[in-house]
């Protein structure tokens, strides 16, 4: 049934290079893998709202697997204690009905634009979602991903990988600790994702003709 309605299409892309496998082998074609949609557009201060204006310092806890709570409240405690600042968690009720009980802070109920604000005000950013890991490097903010070895990895590998931050893929705690200090190329990550944004614009255009 995959084959037959992938067949349909006239252009077909991916977000990833298991997917790309995927239809590779179902269809005999390579699609080329575009960059995420919030990568396309890249500049989203347009829409921040003021929320984290009197906020002060403090670390961004954005997680989303429930699997991984664990070593999410542990990291919540080292990171508190190495950089003395607070720890502020974005809680999504529609995405996912669990919460970090150990942060600082709890936001339940931000907007959209004022999740893109307290991404862009935060000095770190610690997350095991894909988007969590984009925005952190728009903004360009030290940032940790944590990840397992389940479905949830994929896209953060992969996109860890493109954009020249590889050694920020954690899967314990050890390594998170150990990759909080290193610092990140920003200007080399800024670099593969305008030549992913070229590349991937390129392809749309050419597709949407």
């Amino acid at each position: 049934d995959v084959r037959k309605c992938l067949a349909d299409f006239d252009a077909i892309s991916v977000r990833t290079d298991v997917s790309q496998q995927l239809v590779e082998r179902y269809t005999g074609r390579r699609a080329p893998i575009v960059c995420d949609p919030t990568v396309l557009l890249g500049d989203f201060s347009f829409a921040e709202s003021n929320c984290a204006d009197t906020l002060g310092d403090y670390t961004l806890f954005y997680c989303l697997d429930e699997r991984q709570r664990a070593k999410h409240e542990k990291m919540v405690e080292l990171l508190r204690q190495k950089y003395n600042r607070p720890v502020l968690t974005i809680t999504s009720s529609h995405h996912t009905a669990w919460t970090i009980t150990n942060a600082d802070t709890t936001v339940y109920d931000a907007s959209p634009s004022d999740w893109l604000a307290l991404m862009s005000h935060a000095r770190s950013v610690y997350t095991d979602s894909f988007h969590g890991a984009i925005f952190a490097l728009l903004y360009h903010k030290p940032l940790i991903i944590m990840a397992d070895d389940n479905e949830r990895a994929y896209r953060l590998r992969d996109a860890s990988q493109r954009y020249g931050i590889a050694d920020k893929f954690c899967t314990t705690v050890d390594e998170a600790i150990a990759q909080a200090d290193v610092e990140i190329d920003f200007p080399t990550v800024d670099r593969l994702l305008a030549d992913h944004r070229a590349k991937s614009t390129s392809f749309l255009n050419d597709a949407l003709r």
